[in-house]
């Protein structure tokens, strides 16, 4: 195992240094703009702000979608090795990164493979709850731990 430095907080972390802004401030341009310019209506002219803002975002964070891009595809090589041959067909961003408007879109693109976003991909589990916190509950930065835990249940049974 090895530990692969790359996550939400060290995209924040390199672009509000780029920018010169604070990380909290870095976080609202993302969420506000996100990086899929295309996404933008040309009508007014703050939509073309907008998109000016989304380039420059992309631009800002694309030396670590790189590393990011890269490493995915190791991963995919691997996978596809210990698989005899059979590729990877989708993969799902779970996490702060799921939130990231076009973040998907733009990974799908440089990857040649389907990216989908799960921006809450216990949603299913509210529907049957009883509980008002789990009902009210926000769980896209939960997806990775109920990941790990339902891992430790195979490997314990």
């Amino acid at each position: 195992d090895y530990q692969l430095n790359i996550g939400a907080d060290v995209f924040i972390e390199k672009m509000s240094n780029v920018l010169e802004m604070s990380k909290e401030s870095t976080l609202d341009l993302i969420h506000k703009h996100g990086f899929d310019a295309s996404d933008k209506k040309r009508s007014s002219q703050v939509a073309y702000v907008d998109e000016d803002i989304t380039k420059t975002l992309l631009d800002i964070a694309r030396p670590s979608l790189s590393e990011l891009i890269e490493e995915i595809n190791r991963v995919l090589i691997f996978a596809a090795s210990e698989n005899h041959g059979e590729s990877i067909t989708e993969i799902y961003l779970l996490g702060s990164l799921a939130h990231w408007k076009g973040i998907d879109k733009y990974l799908d693109k440089k990857l040649k493979i389907s990216v989908k976003a799960l921006c809450d991909p216990l949603e299913p589990f509210y529907m049957t709850s009883t509980d008002e916190k789990l009902v009210h509950m926000h769980s896209p930065d939960m997806a990775i731990a109920a990941g790990l835990a339902l891992r430790g249940l195979e490997e314990n049974e």
